[in-house]
């Protein structure tokens, strides 16, 4: 393709960074795969896979109180977390071991370092230069620290995730968003006392109202105090003072979490050298992933449109199509987004406070979950599926659930809302029984 040392590098091993590299073998690009630390970047290693795994032990453990109806007694159960963390460590583990598997076997050359732009064409780590045709910035994104006094008094969910015992009972979570949120309900089902401040009138922002309260029955049920409008202004060694209806309130912890979002990870990555442009904290790019140079892309959580890896993934096959030469746009009317709370919460399309902001006229059709034969015989009955639809031909233009399994279920209505089906489409369509999935399917029904 160039007489550069490769057709592509890639900065950044992450979701978006590995698949787009195995996927650049595919089409026979030579690619080096850049990365500091290890294979699968935050998702696999820090993020996504490690906390679900702590999320699917402590479930289990919640479990347990509800095994006597169907005939099952537990006496003298014993848990251990180091065994649950050492559980969640060798899932990681076997992963990261696929992906460094997948990588060898296609040939994509993986270089362990810091990389950093030199120019347009050329990457330096490890003090030695080499040089590609294309660059994709994939450097994802690192915990933000707040500038709050005494944040050294805090962890951070990186650190969180590290810990090999939770002797500690008391814990106070700041920020009320999606990372808080899931390692509060860890800790809540790990019968750990949790009390989250939030500075935002609401937790989990782009959740409609309506299935936060449903959330509030299982928040309750833990134990979890959530407090929303508190501004933190200092974390001591063992208590947290923030402000609250005005008042300055003091919460005694013998643990502290802050998880009040992420920071690219752009500084120092070499953008003045390469003549890259950035917007504060995040890389512009086109709808093709371009950055200004023409040559080099960024995707994922650098380019600030979302944080998610699914979403990290599809901008690296966008970059790679483009590079080809095949003029591809990107596209984000539909991106699924789940929460691994308990019940889950999955949603996708538009919700019901961005339909009114934007003046769209829309009905609403809702099925409860404890209606539904699989969900009630698995004790799984709590939570409710909303959908959004035209009241003129039925069209489909977002939902949001709350239930388990609601991440995989909202697969079919994220497919629905793609190819512009309405409800009667899923409606008429036949779905196994018994299956939670009928759900969705009931809720149309009552639409047409």
């Amino acid at each position: 393709m160039s007489d550069y040392n490769y057709d592509v590098i890639i900065l950044g091993a992450g979701p978006g960074g590995y698949e787009t590299a195995l996927k650049c073998r595919r089409h026979d690009l030579s690619v080096c795969l850049i990365e500091k630390d290890q294979v699968g970047g935050t998702c696999l290693n820090r993020g996504c896979i490690p906390t679900k795994a702590l999320l699917y032990g402590s479930e289990k453990l919640t479990e347990l109180g509800n095994l006597e109806v169907l005939g099952i007694t537990v006496d003298g159960y014993r848990f251990d977390y180091s065994k649950l963390a050492a559980y969640k460590d060798s899932v990681v583990g076997k992963l990261r071991g696929n992906v460094e598997m997948m990588l060898k076997k296609s040939g994509v050359s993986v270089v362990k370092g810091f990389g950093r732009l030199k120019d347009s064409h050329t990457v330096t780590v490890n003090d030695e230069d080499m040089t590609a045709d294309n660059i994709i910035l994939a450097t994802g994104s690192s915990p933000f620290i707040p500038p709050i006094k005494g944040i050294e008094n805090a962890i951070s969910s990186d650190q969180f995730l590290t810990l090999e015992s939770l002797d500690d009972d008391n814990w106070v979570i700041v920020g009320g968003g999606v990372i808080g949120m899931e390692i509060a309900f860890v800790l809540g089902q790990l019968g750990k006392q949790v009390t989250v401040l939030e500075m935002m009138p609401s937790i989990l922002p782009g959740v409609d109202a309506s299935i936060l309260k449903w959330l509030n029955r299982s928040i309750k049920k833990l134990g979890i105090k959530v407090i929303t409008s508190a501004r933190v202004e200092q974390i001591d060694s063992n208590s947290v003072s923030y402000t609250y209806k005005d008042k300055l309130e003091t919460k005694e912890f013998d643990r502290c979490l802050v998880a009040t979002g992420r920071k690219n990870n752009i500084d120092g990555i070499g953008l003045e050298e390469a003549g890259i442009i950035r917007e504060r904290n995040r890389i512009p790019v086109d709808e093709h992933l371009r950055t200004n140079v023409e040559n080099i892309y960024a995707i994922g959580d650098i380019t600030g449109i979302k944080q998610l890896a699914h979403v990290a993934t599809y901008q690296g096959n966008v970059a790679l199509m483009n590079i080809l030469g095949k003029k591809t746009a990107a596209d984000y009317s539909v991106v699924p987004s789940c929460i691994f709370v308990t019940p889950t919460i999955s949603t996708v399309g538009l919700s019901e406070k961005e339909l009114t902001e934007k003046g769209i006229v829309f009905s609403t059709v809702s099925y409860n979950v404890g209606a539904n034969g699989k969900a009630l015989l698995s004790q799984k009955g709590e939570g409710t599926v909303i959908i959004y639809y035209s009241p003129e031909n039925g069209e489909i233009l977002g939902c949001q659930m709350i239930a388990d399994g609601s991440s995989e279920m909202i697969n079919e209505l994220s497919l629905a809302i793609k190819n512009k089906l309405g409800i009667r489409e899923i409606a008429t369509l036949i779905h196994p029984h018994p299956t939670v999935g009928e759900i969705v399917k009931e809720a149309c029904e009552k639409g047409c």
